[in-house]
């Protein structure tokens, strides 16, 4: 009895055994790669001098061959003095999917109107932790160029108080000074941006012909004339901005040229009469001013 239950205890462990061979797989037949790392290759198109302007280039990792598991391949600025986030940007890591060949990044220069000098920053792409890349890591140097804007800013000033028959007067409430741009041959060119009746009076030139400019101003109101015959002086100051040149640079009118209290303003007949401020001289993108 006692051998009866062992043989049919036997029995029942080489069945077992060969039902498990039977159903035993590796599933190796799901992939056909192999471990074996990549060779890698960079793609880089960004230039190696840039004016900063908002603009977008890209870069590629290209393996030779695709991998079982994702590839990693990081990116950092090594140098330079260019601020991330506020001058570039760049993307910090590429990741080439597994059965993927490759990878892009991102180089990002950004627009402004600072005055600066020319900046730099080195990338570099890759580092000594790729384990199942062969790439070298590769260093890149961008310098940022200032972006100089094609126009001029200009703000007329002639604001301040003065005493006019013993009373305190503020000057941008008694007086009203318009800004006409004239042509070397003292044409009027029609633009009106900075003869508004404000105080101060505000101007723009963009898309200037080379040549010289010229700025004149004309009372159109004056409400500040002593009437004890004294003259009181009304020059003008400009605050000129070239923005990524020059910011907020002044230049005061010569008091020989200044418009007085002694001028007639356009109720008196005064339409006709001009004093200089400056002269504009436009070269390409670049403006130079010179007090008249």
């Amino acid at each position: 009895m006692i051998n009866k239950k062992i043989s049919s205890y036997l029995l029942f462990l080489a069945l077992l055994a060969t039902i498990a061979s039977c159903n035993k797989e590796d599933y190796t037949g799901y992939s056909t790669l192999t471990a074996t790392d990549a060779k890698g290759t960079l793609s880089w198109s960004v230039p190696t001098a840039l004016t900063e302007t908002d603009t977008t280039f890209t870069f590629t990792v290209t393996l030779d061959k695709p991998q079982i598991a994702d590839v990693h391949i990081f990116i950092s600025q090594t140098d330079g003095n260019a601020t991330q986030g506020s001058d570039f940007d760049v993307t910090g890591e590429i990741i080439i999917p597994a059965y993927a060949t490759s990878g892009t990044g991102e180089f990002k220069v950004f627009g402004d109107a600072e005055v600066e000098g020319t900046e730099s920053v080195t990338i570099q792409i890759g580092d000594n932790s790729l384990s199942n890349l062969d790439l070298e890591p590769q260093t890149h140097t961008v310098q940022i160029g200032n972006y100089v804007a094609p126009m001029l800013d200009l703000v007329f000033d002639w604001g301040g108080t003065v005493t006019v028959d013993g009373t305190e007067v503020s000057l941008c409430t008694a007086v009203d000074i318009d800004v006409y741009v004239f042509d070397v041959d003292e044409n009027d060119l029609g633009i009106y941006g900075a003869a508004t009746g404000a105080c101060p009076e505000h101007l723009v030139l963009d898309g200037m012909d080379d040549g010289d400019y010229y700025l004149w101003a004309n009372l159109y109101v004056n409400d500040a004339r002593p009437t004890d015959g004294s003259v009181i002086g009304f020059p003008v100051t400009v605050y000129a901005t070239q923005p990524g040149l020059f910011e907020n640079t002044v230049y005061n009118q010569s008091e020989a040229n200044a418009l007085n209290s002694s001028d007639p303003d356009y109720a008196t007949d005064g339409a006709n009469t001009f004093k200089p401020i400056v002269k504009i001289t436009v070269s390409g993108s670049n403006y130079t001013i010179t007090v008249l």
